[in-house]
């Protein structure tokens, strides 16, 4: 029995040797274990250990460095050692597995240093004593045998006790017992002497790895052979059938397998790292995950549906995630080579935003932020839906729309202002001509008169310059993401015209905080004009407010939904609809809204009230 608090591993390690009875004689140690050059099994033990060191050593510094338990561990280097060496013929006892796992593992803490002796290295792992410092010496020479009644040396086998005490056979009716002596030969061993050729064992069967464990051989060989490979632009398919033929030549070579329910996920994982975001890949292909947020390689975020929660997944270790994050930043136009910038703030062609902070700006860094364009279908019932409106504030906004109201969505960052402004904007989509001025694609309308202005990264396009050719296309309805100090004043110039139907987001703490900014902004660009026309101005550019925040349960709700006046020497916000976090819902609060008439000039009066 194991004495309590210690390991299986130091119990085996620490088992006194047997000593045989007093006088006892036998074969030399060559009896036990032939010499050497006899010993073919001891040689292929000797060259695939040697070998195993050379090729493997990657896969063991990644399942060491991986953060596992010490059973994954010792399980995943049990994998990869049996697989390794059943490629070469050699099937190991589970004591010699353990050994060679204990091997390892020392020469990972010596940092792999040079094996100059491999006997010695291969005779340690297998006898399990340093081979300076051994525990038992076997002496071949007969005329050193110790004299009688010294301890066992070795050279002779225990001599058979026999019993204390002898009992007489007694009969049985169902079994005879013959002696040995006189029992017959085998008729097969007799008369067959070929049947042991005959049942010499073909070649083994593939060891059934995880696929974990299968990627830590495969990868490190596909690396060696991935210039071959088609790079993108080519079609998926094209890449996905060359790594589907290296995958299966790399783990016949070492004589392993998955299960046949896990071929198509070692391929996917295989492509992913090779060729995508590693780990990162599978919350990307979830439509319900908008952002991503990575603190290191043991700590993944995203936001799923509007709350923040933890990911199930992790990096290998750091060099898994320093190597990702420099292709996700080649991606973003960053060159591979050189020193990365400390702040990297970039968009995709498929307009997925990209943020990557590095030392020295970010000391434990590089962290890392991915913020994904709407690509599901926004509309005001789906905000519904998740809590995000009332169903009486989602009637309110139609009718807004519906009346042409000029309309701002403000929220700090991440709040969901731009997926509000996209359910908007379907809510007139099939009939209006839409033009929009975005930072990056990321307003997904698939309508057939939308006409996307993409700002960031067009050389010499100030925001002022676009948003003039945005109403040079005369558009029924301009929506603006996430509005500029330079842009505030063609907004409000517009409004002031007449131009209406205009929608936009802005970063704002609250309705009242966003509205004393744009009125800074437009006092500071039009220097002429009296502080009683601008509030004017600033009060007919925006009529509806909707303000987005994220509560401390992670949820994203419409804290406000206010209208605007001018109220004395100030422009105000007026609550119709408040969320309140106590009761865990939407209050109306039975103001009249100041845009009413404008309502009521289409028809819209008395449904607009019905819902207040």
């Amino acid at each position: 029995m194991r004495p309590h608090g210690v390991s299986e591993l130091r119990a085996i390690l620490a088992r006194p040797l047997a000593a045989p009875a007093d006088g006892a004689t036998g074969g030399g140690y060559s009896a036990i274990f032939p010499e050497p050059s006899d010993n073919d099994r001891g040689r292929q033990l000797e060259e695939t250990w040697a070998s195993l060191v050379a090729q493997l050593r990657e896969p063991v510094d990644s399942t060491l460095r991986g953060g596992m338990s010490a059973g994954d561990i010792a399980y995943r280097l049990g994998e990869l050692v049996h697989g390794y060496f059943r490629t070469r013929g050699v099937t190991l006892t589970s004591f010699e597995l353990r050994r060679i796992v204990v091997a390892l593992l020392d020469n990972y803490r010596q940092g792999w240093p040079v094996l100059t002796d491999s006997t010695t290295a291969m005779a340690a792992a297998f006898a399990g004593t340093p081979p300076a410092e051994a525990l038992v010496a076997f002496d071949r020479d007969a005329a050193q045998q110790p004299p009688s009644g010294a301890g066992w040396n070795g050279d002779a086998p225990s001599a058979a006790r026999g019993p204390s005490v002898a009992l007489p056979d007694l009969p049985s009716p169902l079994v005879s017992v013959v002696p040995r002596s006189e029992a017959p030969k085998s008729p097969d061993r007799a008369t067959a002497p070929d049947a042991a050729a005959a049942a010499q064992p073909g070649p083994p069967a593939p060891a059934v790895v995880s696929v974990s464990a299968a990627l830590a051989v495969v990868v490190p060989i596909v690396e060696q052979q991935r210039a071959s490979a088609p790079r993108p632009p080519a079609p998926r398919r094209d890449i996905l059938q060359w790594l589907r033929g290296v995958v299966t030549s790399a783990l016949a070579g070492a004589s392993i397998t998955v299960a046949p329910t896990d071929h198509d996920a070692l391929e996917q994982q295989a492509f992913d790292e090779l060729f995508g975001l590693g780990p990162l890949e599978a919350v990307l292909r979830d439509e319900t995950v908008s952002a991503i947020f990575v603190n290191g390689p043991g700590s993944v975020f995203v936001d799923r549906r509007g709350r923040l929660e933890p990911a199930r997944l992790a990096f290998g270790d750091a060099g898994q995630f320093d190597r990702i994050v420099a292709r996700l930043a080649e991606r973003a136009g960053v060159p591979a080579t050189g020193e990365r910038e400390p702040l990297i703030d970039r968009r995709l062609d498929d307009g997925t935003r990209v943020i990557i902070t590095a030392p020295p700006l970010a000391p434990a860094g590089p962290y890392l932020v991915i913020s994904r364009p709407v690509t599901r279908t926004v509309t005001l019932d789906s905000l519904v839906a998740e809590g995000v409106l009332s169903p009486q504030m989602a009637s309110v906004l139609r009718l807004a729309v519906r009346s042409r109201l000029n309309l701002l969505v403000s929220g700090a960052p991440g709040t969901g202002k731009t997926a509000l402004l996209a359910a908007l904007a379907r809510v007139a989509a099939g009939e209006s001509r839409i033009i929009t001025i975005e930072r990056g694609a990321e307003l997904q309308l698939n309508a057939p008169h939308h006409i996307p202005l993409i700002v960031a990264g067009s050389a010499g396009i100030a925001p002022s310059s676009a948003f003039a050719a945005a109403l040079a296309l005369r558009p029924d309805r301009l929506l603006v993401d996430s509005v500029t100090e330079a842009v505030v004043p063609g907004i409000a110039d517009a409004a002031w015209m007449g131009t209406d139907g205009m929608t936009a987001s802005l970063g704002a703490t609250a309705p009242q905080d966003a509205l004393e900014r744009l009125e800074a902004q437009l006092r500071v660009s039009d220097a002429a004009l009296s502080p009683t026309e601008v509030r004017r101005r600033l009060a007919r550019s925006f009529e509806l407010i909707v303000h987005l925040e994220r509560l401390p349960d992670g949820m994203r709700r419409a804290r406000h939904l206010s209208d605007v006046i001018v109220e004395g020497d100030a422009v105000v916000s007026r609550d119709l609809f408040a969320f309140d976090p106590a009761a865990g819902r939407f209050v109306p609060t039975g103001v009249r809204p100041a845009f009413l008439p404008r309502v009521a000039r289409v028809g819209l009066q008395q449904a607009l009230l019905d819902v207040l």
